[in-house]
C-alpha cells in the first residue's frame, strides 16, 4: 500500500511526498489536539505527518481479482484494529478491535475511519462503498434485549458483507 500526501496550503514547501510498502498506520493526537497520522514502512520506518497541514490518498497495491481486493482491504482493516488494540493497552486511544469491528465511544473516529475506507474501496476499484458500516450499539436497546456489555454505548465500522 502507498500514501501519498499533499500539502494544504500549496505554498508549502513539500507540495507532495509519499510512502511506499506502508504496513501500518494510526491516527494519533497530541497534547495540543492536533491529529497525526502514524505510517509504518516495510522498512520498519515510523513517520508521523500532520493532518492539519496535508490531505493524503491511499493507494493500494494492484490486484488481478476483486477477491484480492478485498482481502487486502480486509487485511488492511485487521491491521489497524491490532494497531488501535496496543493504542489502547498504552492509554493513547479509547478505540478497540473486537475482531469484527472497530469501536469508539466518539463518532466522529467512527466517521473518519469510514471515510479511509470508503477511499481505499475506491481507491481498489471495488466500487462497492456498501462494505464498510457503521453502526451504535445503543444502550437503552442493549438494556431492554438484556445485553448490556463492553460494546454498549460504543460507535463502531464493520467490513464486509
Amino acid at each position: 500500500m502507498k500514501i501519498i500526501f499533499t500539502a494544504l496550503n500549496p505554498k508549502d514547501e513539500n507540495q507532495e511526498f509519499y510512502f511506499d510498502n506502508v504496513i501500518g498506520m494510526e491516527v494519533v493526537v497530541d497534547s495540543a489536539n492536533i491529529p497525526f497520522l502514524r505510517v509504518k514502512t516495510a522498512e520498519f520506518q515510523t513517520v508521523e505527518v500532520n493532518l492539519r497541514k496535508y490531505d493524503y490518498k491511499v493507494v493500494l497495491d494492484e490486484a488481478s481479482t476483486e477477491h484480492e481486493d478485498f482481502n487486502r482491504l480486509y487485511s488492511v482493516f485487521e491491521t489497524i484494529g491490532a494497531m488501535l488494540n496496543d493504542s489502547k493497552k498504552n492509554g493513547t486511544t479509547d478505540m478497540w478491535f473486537d475482531g469484527e469491528r472497530i469501536l469508539s465511544p466518539h463518532e466522529n473516529d467512527i466517521n473518519w475511519l469510514m471515510t479511509f475506507f470508503e477511499e481505499l474501496i475506491d481507491e481498489a476499484g471495488l466500487d462497492d462503498t456498501s462494505l464498510v458500516k457503521t453502526h451504535y450499539y445503543d444502550p437503552e436497546d442493549d438494556q431492554r434485549s438484556g445485553e448490556v456489555d463492553d460494546h454498549t454505548g460504543m460507535y463502531y465500522l464493520e467490513i464486509g458483507d
